[in-house]
């Protein structure tokens, strides 16, 4: 094994063993670690010279030695801080006469050896010879290192910060272990030639031993040992420089007594102000840290200890000339308690102050109350911002308790009731109302509260020294989390409103009044309307059946002439006679129009319902109209998409309405083809008439089912016609249960579609 990992785990043996006697000295005693201390120290003398090595090639080292003797001055060390004066000087006490009686027993067990001749007197490998000289100049030694420690520590703890409690430690040790190797070696080794090397080799391997010990010490007092505050068995190390040299045992007992309450009551107020929610710290009158609780730490972003016995103002200089700032300093200058609440920018925080002034300074509690600071300034924003909605509301609205007392209202219910907030914050407004009124004024108050239905009711308000005001108002209760009842309010100022609807009354009966006489005048001129509609229709149909009986003679007549059965006639005859029949047969078919014309307008035209193919009917009256159509050179084409269809409608109108779709067709066509298509739809046969003529403007699509319309007029018409073909055929179309329309451009031609049910069931 290395023997620097030798060496260390001396340390931690030793060192471990002292510890470990010292933790369960409560149940051991402290007997247990005097008889290691003194077993320590005699093997010390003993065993000091058997194991070295050299640094550096010269001076040498006996670690053996070293490490027992630097743990002895641990182990009083330890004692000293933990247990006080009197139990380390026990110890001191304990472990020298453990030493004396070791040596002694080792020394009747050295003559006993000699006297059965084991060993001569000379021999240097006995276990049990003792150098006397080295173990006496030893333990004297060692008995002023035991007082020279505890002076040194003490003095050095009472001078310097407790912050400096590792640098305190390694001192006390490193003087003493340097004063012990100086003394060893003057007394034992001055005068030798290894003097000097003697002496080097000891400082350095004490140095060493100092700075484990103190690193061990100072760990084990800090973080190991939990039974006592970690900060309080430093800061009450206050007992007498040469305490240790002195022998007042009663009065040592009483000072330990009272510095262990006093280390309790310290302990439970730490433990105290650990515990409470608020930050604190306590600042001396020179302005530096004395106590940070573990809360006031995570404040302020560092560690308790790293802040104690530091300058407050070194530490957070951004504090300095800030409301905080002053106000430390005038509690101090004044010796009165300061509160103060302010934003610290720093930290990004609000914190709330209570400084208490003391004789040694300034005892702070502070609270962190950022959120709910920010929850107050959310709060009223949101207040601010919902005054500023309420108020850009036009009609009036508030808030009131259950008590009918009101908490809230917006300008506008300031200005219809001609009040300030001031003066009705906190009141009910019946104060205002006259008396009469008042228990009414309440009431639906208190039965939106209790019941929760809302309620909508129009009232006058009476107010005093006031005009008289109709409202509307719009009641409803609202339950917070607390359970809470409120009553919000919206009220509507009706009272223009209601003035308005008297006078419309006024005018609504005076136009009731003048409707109902303009209706008689109208029902009056409607029966003389009728009255002379039937008889234009009775007129007209009486013409018409006079005017047909002549005209059919007339075309009988001519028909006969022309077929010479009243004897022969020139051409010239001929042909005169041919347009006399001609003009006979348009007349005829103009009365015909007329008639069905009147028929339709008085209710009268009937139809009669049979089976007939009818697309036979269609090829028919194709037929009849070709040579017209040859005449103008057009062609009428014809696509079917069923080649049977049996229609159950009146045969002879149907005939009339393709008639005269076609003859219209003719008519206004110059050039191109007319197209006949024949569908059947959802049990429709749906026919188009499509022709290439002159077309019809959008603005006329409208006039043409009306009847005598002609989109010609005057002396310069170039088609002639009574227009009333295209109003018979709609009325004949929807007589029969079908439909009728038209799609037009001008220039471009038109085409009239027209639909007729398979099965018509028609009612005359």
């Amino acid at each position: 094994m290395n023997l620097y990992t030798t060496i260390l785990l001396e340390f931690l043996l030793i060192s471990s063993s002292i510890l470990f006697l010292f933790k369960y000295r409560t149940k051991l005693g402290l007997a247990p670690l005097y008889i290691l201390l003194g077993s320590v120290q005699y093997l010390q003398a003993l065993s000091g010279s058997m194991v070295s090595f050299k640094i550096f090639e010269e001076y040498p080292i006996y670690p053996g030695s070293v490490i027992i003797f630097s743990a002895v001055l641990f182990a009083i060390l330890l004692i000293y801080i933990k247990e006080g004066v009197a139990s380390a000087r026990t110890l001191i006490i304990g472990i020298i006469i453990s030493n004396a009686i070791l040596s002694a027993l080792f020394g009747i067990t050295y003559v006993q050896e000699h006297a059965t001749q084991i060993i001569s007197l000379e021999d240097p490998s006995s276990i049990f010879q003792i150098n006397y000289k080295y173990f006496i100049t030893g333990t004297i030694i060692l008995f002023i290192d035991f007082f020279l420690l505890v002076i040194i520590y003490q003095f050095l703890i009472s001078k310097l910060n407790k912050l400096y409690f590792f640098l305190i430690l390694f001192i006390s040790l490193c003087f003493v272990l340097l004063f012990d190797s100086l003394a060893f070696n003057i007394l034992l080794k001055y005068g030798t030639p290894i003097f000097t090397t003697s002496l080097i080799g000891h400082i350095i391997g004490k140095s060493f031993s100092a700075v484990i010990f103190s690193l061990i010490l100072y760990i084990y007092l800090k973080f190991i040992d939990k039974e006592e505050d970690n900060a309080g068995f430093i800061a009450a190390q206050n007992r007498e420089i040469f305490s240790i040299l002195t022998y007042r045992k009663k009065y040592f007992n009483l000072k330990e007594e009272k510095q262990k309450v006093e280390k309790k009551f310290i302990s439970q107020i730490e433990s105290t102000l650990n515990q409470i929610s608020d930050g604190f710290v306590s600042l001396d009158n020179d302005w530096c840290y004395t106590y940070v609780n573990k809360k006031a730490g995570e404040f302020l972003g560092r560690s308790p200890e790293s802040l104690i016995g530091k300058y407050i103002w070194t530490e957070f200089p951004k504090g300095v000339d800030l409301p905080f700032y002053h106000a430390y300093h005038k509690a101090v200058k004044t010796q009165q308690t300061q509160y103060l609440t302010e934003y610290y920018e720093a930290f990004d925080k609000w914190i709330e102050n209570r400084i208490y002034p003391t004789p040694d300074g300034l005892s702070i509690y502070f609270t962190d109350f950022t959120e709910r600071k920010t929850a107050e300034i959310a709060l009223k924003e949101s207040e601010k911002y919902l005054d500023n909605i309420i108020d850009n509301i036009g009609d009036p609205v508030f808030v009131k308790d259950s008590e009918s007392q009101l908490l809230l209202v917006n300008d506008a219910f300031c200005k219809i009731f001609n009040v300030t907030r001031k003066d009705v914050i906190g009141k009910t407004l019946a104060e205002n109302v006259p008396p009469e009124e008042r228990e009414s004024f309440l009431r639906i108050d208190k039965q939106v509260i209790l019941t929760g239905v809302e309620n909508v009711n129009e009232e006058t308000l009476s107010l005093i020294g006031k005009e008289t005001q109709i409202i509307s108002t719009k009641k409803t209760r609202f339950v917070d989390s607390n359970g809470t009842k409120f009553l919000i309010g919206v009220i509507r100022d009706i009272t223009e409103r209601k003035k308005a609807e008297i006078e419309l009354e006024k005018h609504r009966n005076n136009l009731e009044g003048l409707v109902e006489l303009r209706t008689n005048e109208l029902e009056k001129e409607k029966i003389k309307a009728q009255s002379a509609d039937l008889m234009k229709s009775a007129f007209l149909a009486t013409m018409s059946h006079e005017l047909r009986t002549p005209m059919n003679s007339i075309i009988g007549f001519t028909g006969i002439l022309l077929n010479e059965l009243a004897g022969p006639i020139n051409d010239e005859q001929k042909r005169q006679l041919g347009m006399v029949k001609n003009s006979g047969q348009h007349l005829l078919g103009l009365i015909n129009d007329v008639l069905d014309i009147s028929k339709i307008e008085a209710g009268k035209l009937k139809v009669s319902l049979d089976h007939f193919n009818y697309l036979t009917t269609l090829e028919k009256t194709i037929d009849f109209l070709l040579p017209q159509a040859s005449k103008k050179e057009l062609q009428i084409l014809l696509e079917i998409s069923v080649l049977n269809i049996t229609l159950n409608s009146d045969e002879r109108r149907v005939e009339q309405v393709l008639l005269n779709l076609l003859s219209n067709a003719i008519k206004f066509s110059n050039q191109g083809a007319i197209t006949v298509k024949v569908d059947i739809v959802d049990g429709l046969v749906v026919t188009q008439v499509i022709d290439q003529g002159i077309g019809i403007s959008k603005k006329d699509l409208h006039k043409l089912f009306e009847p005598f319309i002609q989109l010609e007029h005057g002396l310069n018409r170039s088609h002639e016609g009574t227009g009333l073909g295209l109003a018979i055929c709609k009325s004949l179309i929807e007589k029969l249960g079908g439909t009728i329309n038209v799609q037009s451009k001008k220039g471009v031609g038109s085409n009239f579609t027209f639909t007729l049910p398979l099965d018509s069931a028609i009612k005359n």
